[in-house]
């Protein structure tokens, strides 16, 4: 179980359960997720060699230049779309 579904932050999506969660509550959640995940990358790029954080900042920098025109939502999925294709 991740810590996201210990915490009860976990959704599943609309597709598979209809999703019935107030749009507040549903937002609250994603804040919530948020806050654990921020930490969790920064102690990631911390541990990284510089070879390995030079090519997280080329995936970071490309974040920061679309995110405006494509969105955040749009971006992530591309990102795990690749992931799944990278096997991670």
């Amino acid at each position: 179980m991740s810590i996201t579904q210990q915490m009860g932050v976990f959704q599943q999506p609309a597709e598979q359960e209809g999703n019935t969660m107030p749009e507040k509550e549903t937002e609250s959640s994603f804040d919530a997720a948020a806050e654990i995940a921020r930490p969790e990358l920064a102690e990631l790029l911390e541990g990284m060699s510089e070879a390995e954080l030079s090519g997280a900042k080329k995936i970071l920098s490309w974040q920061k230049r679309w995110y405006l025109q494509a969105g955040h939502k749009r971006l992530g999925r591309i990102i795990v779309e690749l992931a799944k294709s990278y096997k991670c």
